[in-house]
């Protein structure tokens, strides 16, 4: 499972820091993903990472952050259903008209989460 949530951290850097570099192709892709089914991937999505999370948690050196933020991340996976298609884009046509500067600063927080959830597993992968 560490492995797992390694994997899923770096895809999240790599995101992230694709979006520090290139917020508007950033914001391109979450559109076209969010216009094709892309409720039903971030759910999963959010579900993966909550498991994870949680069943990672007790090798990690963070162990009470991970059951929190598994937590979180759950109810963020039942929130999006009911909050909607509609205005979860509405929500991202917002940040899209934010400055570049607080888009490329969300991304760098991306990049420190996932930067932090790789950190935390580190002794349990080698």
């Amino acid at each position: 499972m560490a492995i797992a949530l390694a994997a899923f951290s770096i895809l999240i850097i790599v995101l992230s820091a694709w979006g520090c570099i290139k917020p508007d192709a950033l914001i391109g892709l979450v559109r076209r993903v969010m216009s094709g089914g892309g409720m039903t991937v971030a759910v999963v999505a959010r579900l993966l990472l909550a498991a994870l999370l949680w069943l990672t948690a007790s090798v990690s050196q963070t162990p009470l952050v991970f059951r929190v933020l598994a937590i979180v991340a759950l109810l963020a996976a039942i929130g999006l259903p009911i909050v909607g298609t509609q205005r979860v884009s509405k929500l991202i046509e917002w940040f899209a008209d934010r400055p570049s500067g607080l888009v490329r600063a969300w991304c760098l927080a991306g990049v420190a989460f996932g930067g932090f959830m790789l950190w935390s597993i580190g002794p349990a992968i080698g």
